[in-house]
């Protein structure tokens, strides 16, 4: 009798919660992000990933003084926010793909749930786009030398693979 009591003390008690408020969806994108976002989508499906984004903050705003792009935060049972600077050269002054890259590297923390991933490919390239120090990797160069343009696609290809699935192979031009 006493250790049934006990067990049907220990189910009550783990059952037994503080009532959370439910948690409203809230999806507030400017419309200079909401391309990438969908974007995002677009490659999320491409690669057998179906993603509901309904619950996203996205804004423009400060960093507390750092010198960083931006910042993702996911408080339990809060919608994810993306403050990103567009002071800071990674807006202003970025190309489109370094803007994408920036967006998807968020994303990626509050949408997939990553980490930043410090790793290097033998290439001395970062393995990731979750890397937490630059968002140009999709660029092989920063300026094209005469008429021989940056070859961005296979590096993207390559990035945004990874960042769906971590176990991505390392490309040729990585090796």
């Amino acid at each position: 009798m006493r250790l049934t009591s006990l067990c049907l003390l220990g189910l009550l008690l783990l059952d037994c919660k503080p009532d959370e408020p439910p948690h409203n969806p809230v999806y507030q994108v400017p419309a200079e992000v909401e391309p990438y976002v969908q974007a995002f989508r677009d490659e999320a499906a491409k690669r057998g990933k179906t993603l509901k984004i309904d619950d996203l903050i996205v804004e423009f705003g400060e960093t507390s003084g750092q010198d960083i792009c931006g910042v993702s935060q996911i408080a339990s049972n809060k919608t994810p926010r993306i403050t990103l600077v567009r002071e800071w050269p990674c807006w202003t002054r970025a190309y489109s793909q370094n803007q994408e890259a920036l967006i998807f590297h968020h994303l990626g923390h509050c949408i997939l749930g990553r980490g930043h991933k410090t790793a290097l490919l033998p290439s001395s390239d970062y393995a990731s786009l979750m890397n937490g120090e630059y968002m140009g990797v999709y660029s092989p160069c920063l300026y094209p030398i005469g008429n021989t343009p940056c070859n961005l696609t296979g590096r993207r290809t390559y990035y945004v693979d990874e960042l769906f699935n971590e176990n991505t192979p390392v490309p040729a031009w990585g090796k």
